[in-house]
């Protein structure tokens, strides 16, 4: 792709990457304030921002064999999208190769996880966002980002871990705490400790709505909430699970029409850096 900056070897070939990079530039049901599917092509432009080298982890992105993979594009809404998500990743993913998906509203996670079940894959869920997105319905739809993570607990049998929640309805609060292992936004460095125990020698895809952060540094998403996550909290997180075998991640629900000023596109480069770099180093 031509902005995408996380791939610095142009040269290499698909059947040689370690890491695919795959937009999913795909918004269902949305509120009034739209603008993810804009977030791939933002996220790509912002890398070009951004060092490829992170001083904390002391590695560069230079050094792993990134290939971006294009986009998915799925049109229409509810299930049979989500489900032709899953099956465009299904077809997409190689034995061995790590996946990072660029949202997209979040409900492309439901695809992913789906695809990768479906693969064989055994692996938990760590899912960081301001809401739980465990709604059992929003404004009449069953199949939206409010409610991809229920809709995925008809499948998916492993743990969810949700940290960094700080909103919702007591009906999808409730539901969560029952579910799922819900950490509340205070209890972030709680919940990830109990995350990187429960994590050692087991699978993990970690999913990322933007809005986990504080609006203040990431304004440019559809559903912003007061009280986030800062910079301390991200190398915390990419510190702590750098143990653990993530087998993948996404980025979601960037809205660069809502940002003028960019950086909320160019926080998303940032954490797909750093991720790679703690990661898979």
């Amino acid at each position: 792709m031509k902005y995408c900056e996380f791939c610095l070897d142009k040269k290499l070939e698909r059947d040689k990457a370690e890491i695919l990079v795959i937009g999913v530039p795909f918004e269902g049901s949305v509120n009034t304030r739209g603008g993810s599917s804009k977030g791939p092509e933002a996220i790509r432009k912002a890398s070009d921002c951004i060092e490829s080298y992170s001083p904390f982890f002391q590695k560069d992105l230079s050094d792993f064999k990134i290939y971006d993979d294009g986009d998915i594009t799925v049109r229409g809404k509810g299930k049979l999208a989500l489900e032709a998500i899953a099956g465009a990743v299904w077809k997409r993913m190689a034995k061995g190769v790590k996946p990072v998906f660029l949202g997209g509203d979040h409900s492309i996670s439901y695809g992913i996880v789906k695809a990768l079940v479906s693969k064989g894959y055994d692996f938990n869920l760590l899912h960081l966002d301001a809401h739980t997105d465990s709604q059992d319905e929003f404004s009449g739809d069953f199949w939206s980002y409010a409610n991809w993570v229920r809709r995925a607990r008809d499948f998916f049998k492993g743990d969810i871990y949700q940290l960094g929640i700080r909103t919702g309805t007591k009906e999808d609060l409730d539901y969560a705490s029952k579910a799922h292992r819900l950490f509340l936004s205070p209890q972030f460095v709680e919940g990830l400790r109990y995350v990187s125990e429960k994590s050692k020698g087991k699978n993990l895809y970690v999913t990322i709505d933007i809005d986990v952060m504080d609006p203040s540094l990431a304004p440019g998403t559809s559903n912003p909430v007061y009280g986030g996550l800062n910079a301390d909290h991200l190398q915390a997180l990419f510190h702590a699970l750098k143990k653990t075998n993530v087998i993948g991640m996404d980025v979601v629900e960037v809205a660069p029409n809502l940002d003028p000023s960019g950086r909320t596109a160019i926080l998303a480069a940032e954490i797909v850096r750093d991720a790679i770099l703690a990661w898979w180093g």
